[in-house]
């Protein structure tokens, strides 16, 4: 696991794409303000990390801009990020379909480009 463990779903979830994306085995080492340019990671591959989580969301309007991802670029960031837009005033039944969707997160990520 990465050194600190995800405190939340949104952690998990954002710790997971990072590790397909940027091709990194578990255990990771890095924490959970680990910035994804010390780890190697690239502009291409935040894009590939921003498309998944698009794709995760079944989201292409009403996201956050690039550049709060880009001043963000930590696991925890994304999170927050992603928890702000989606995570409020959620029904239950869209939580239910978020965790199901977390059940999941051993599968390949489908990115379109």
């Amino acid at each position: 696991m990465i050194k600190d463990k995800p405190a939340s779903e949104w952690e998990k979830r954002v710790s997971t794409i990072w590790c397909e994306i940027l091709s990194i085995t578990i255990p990771l080492t890095a924490s959970m303000t680990t910035n994804i340019f010390s780890l190697g990671g690239n502009s291409l591959q935040l894009m590939k990390i921003i498309a998944a989580y698009r794709s995760y969301f079944n989201c292409m309007t009403h996201f956050p801009p690039i550049t709060a991802f880009v001043e963000n670029a930590t696991i925890q960031g994304h999170a927050h990020l992603l928890e702000q837009t989606f995570g409020h005033g959620t029904t239950t039944a869209e939580k239910q379909t978020l965790q199901a969707l977390h059940a999941t997160e051993g599968k390949s990520v489908f990115i379109p480009f």
